[in-house]
């Protein structure tokens, strides 16, 4: 891809199938390329509160979801419209997707996680502020998610309940990336 336009580049994601990738920038602007030609999409995606810091498509690549320190949004790849947005309190705001569920949560925000439903308009925080959270992943089905917190401790969650299991544990250094793989 042509990055001539895109400065100051915050992060990079690419689609699951690869045929996309996504640029966030430090003034709040998102770019959508095409991975084989590098041509890139007639989208204008910004965040007007300034870096665009997390990025994130959905399984079929059809959705782009944003996120600045005080707002999300998601976005459609093919037409690049602002399908909503969320308002949230973070510093370094982190993304999961729950592909089946369709719901999308936040870590980071107000040092926490919280859940939206974005098709609905619904949101909640599901994680407290006290946990301190940082990454968040989730499994397909929005079952369980497992949060990394600013003291490394490592959690797993009941989202139904909203509840931490017993499993927990210490990670020797901070926690950069969380994934969930369902088997």
């Amino acid at each position: 891809p042509d990055f001539a336009g895109a400065k100051d580049i915050t992060c990079l994601v690419f689609s699951n199938d690869r045929a996309l990738l996504a640029g966030g920038t430090r003034d709040g602007s998102v770019y959508i390329w095409e991975s084989s030609g590098g041509v890139q999409r007639d989208t204008q995606i910004l965040h007007v509160d300034g870096s665009a810091s997390a990025l994130l498509f959905s399984g079929d690549g059809r959705l782009l979801f944003s996120a600045g320190r005080h707002e999300v949004q998601v976005t459609a790849t093919d037409t690049g419209l602002v399908l909503a947005r969320l308002p949230i309190q973070a510093n370094n705001p982190q993304l999961a997707y729950a592909d089946a569920s369709g719901g999308l949560f936040i870590a980071d925000d107000a040092a926490g996680v919280t859940w939206w439903n974005w098709r609905e308009g619904e949101s909640a925080m599901i994680v407290p502020a006290d946990y301190a959270v940082t990454k968040v992943a989730v499994t397909s089905d929005a079952s369980r998610l497992v949060t990394a917190s600013r003291n490394q401790q490592l959690t797993l969650w009941d989202v139904a309940k909203r509840t931490p299991l017993e499993q927990s544990l210490q990670a020797a250094a901070k926690v950069d990336a969380l994934w969930l793989v369902d088997e």
